[in-house]
């Protein structure tokens, strides 16, 4: 069995567990030391998961609620977010589009995210994120070029106030990203046709 797909099936072991806590992140790392890094990725990509679909919509029955829905919505005027063109991508379809694009899976949640400046993206690598996805770049871009928002996970506490992401440049996340040289090396190549300022 290759190395290769050896670690792939203690990744797909580890995102099949019931749960993905503190506890069975520290079993496997124990385990597996050589794979922390790609374990910790993907606890935190499977946890964020889980927290997006536990917060689905509620249903209201309150007319005056349903009255004030259509009343906003008739205003018009407010801009509105786009949908997120990574949402059809969970687990493992997302950690597939980090594979093809050469990058870590920390790389593309940053990505994801927005913590990057979307004017720092180089066009070579929308134009590659856009194929794989199968969206148009326009749509990609638009998404990108919309603020990161708070950071609204399980992590905060009571006492403590959400945080607005600061956003980075794409050389500044290739940096403070752990990956491999060869990973490392890719996202580089992806700037190879920016022209320095």
């Amino acid at each position: 069995m290759s190395s290769q797909s050896n670690r792939d099936e203690i990744l797909y072991s580890f995102s099949v567990e019931s749960d993905h806590g503190p506890d069975v992140l520290a079993k496997y790392v124990d385990r597996f030391p050589e794979l922390r890094s790609e374990l910790v990725e993907l606890a935190w990509e499977l946890n964020a998961s889980r927290f997006d679909e536990d917060q689905a919509p509620i249903e209201l029955a309150d007319p005056r609620f349903e009255e004030a829905l259509s009343e906003l919505l008739s205003a018009g005027g407010s801009p509105q977010r786009s949908s997120d063109p990574f949402s059809r991508f969970r687990g493992k379809r997302f950690a597939e589009i980090s594979q093809e694009l050469g990058v870590s899976r920390g790389f593309m949640i940053g990505i994801r995210d927005r913590r990057v400046r979307e004017d720092s993206i180089p066009e070579r690598f929308l134009s590659a994120a856009s194929q794989i996805m199968e969206i148009a770049l326009k749509e990609l871009r638009h998404y990108l070029r919309e603020e990161p928002g708070v950071l609204g996970t399980a992590e905060f506490k009571a006492d403590q106030k959400p945080m607005v992401i600061e956003q980075v440049t794409f050389r500044q996340l290739i940096e403070d990203t752990e990956m491999t040289e060869v990973q490392r090396s890719t996202a580089l190549g992806y700037l190879e046709d920016v022209r320095s300022d």
